[in-house]
């Protein structure tokens, strides 16, 4: 289902903040899904054509391209009791960093 919308992202000159959030945020929750549904194992043990291994990989490209303006839109709009949103630590830059 993602693989249309990473061809566009990879395509666009520009994306829109709001709708990377909107992206993201679904990515991950079907991807949180499929690996409920078949327990992600070392790379090592899976044949190379897994559906977990494929959407790992799907999913770690589009994450990548849309998470910048899908930070920049929930920062600009977030807010905690105190104030503004402050940017994450250097761990939240590492998710699905590794390849």
């Amino acid at each position: 289902h993602f693989s249309p919308v990473l061809k566009a992202a990879r395509q666009s000159a520009r994306m829109d903040p709001e709708l990377c959030f909107l992206v993201r945020t679904l990515l991950i929750n079907r991807f949180r899904l499929l690996l409920r549904q078949q327990p992600e194992l070392p790379a090592e043990l899976l044949e190379p054509d897994a559906l977990s291994l494929q959407a790992r990989n799907l999913t770690r490209a589009l994450y990548l391209c849309c998470s910048a303006p899908a930070d920049a839109h929930f920062l600009a709009l977030g807010e905690t009791r105190h104030g503004k949103l402050t940017r994450p630590g250097p761990a939240y830059y590492q998710r699905f960093s590794a390849p």
